[in-house]
This record gives C-alpha cells, sequence and structure tokens, in this order.
C-alpha cells in the first residue's frame, strides 16, 4: 500500500502581523496549496493573535523561544 503524504506548511513568525497575512495569503493561493497550515506565534505583542482568530488554520502560541524553538515546536507537531 502507498505512503500517503500530507503537506503541511510552517510558518515562525514574531511582531510582523502584516507580513503574516500576505504569507497567509501567498501560500493559500498556490496551485497546490498545503493541506494544513500551522502557525507558530512566537510570543508577538502587536496584533498577530487577533490576525490568526480570523485564519482557517492551525495555530501554536507559546513564549518567544527565538527562531530554533518556533522550529522546533512545528516539526514536533
Amino acid at each position: 500500500m502507498p505512503l500517503k503524504r500530507k503537506i503541511i506548511a510552517i510558518i515562525v513568525t514574531y511582531n510582523r502581523s502584516k507580513l503574516l497575512i500576505r504569507c497567509l495569503n501567498k501560500i493559500k493561493s498556490q496551485t497546490l496549496p498545503p493541506q494544513e497550515i500551522l502557525v507558530i506565534n512566537n510570543g508577538s505583542t502587536d496584533n498577530t493573535s487577533e490576525v490568526l482568530k480570523l485564519m482557517d488554520i492551525k495555530v501554536i502560541n507559546q513564549e518567544n523561544v527565538g527562531s530554533a524553538g518556533g522550529w522546533e515546536s512545528g516539526i514536533e507537531y
């Protein structure tokens, strides 16, 4: 039986809500969009949390543990 693969886009963000919106829109408009989008909100203090509530995506909110810590959370997921 062939292995079924799942494509997940992982985005690590910190205080860049305007760029995050642009990034998410570009990912969603790809010819072959991922089956799931995961955003690691790395302790943002701007309006990132409010922006993410409006999107139909999986979000992990965590304290800011740096870029590497954000990627670790995404890969662990």
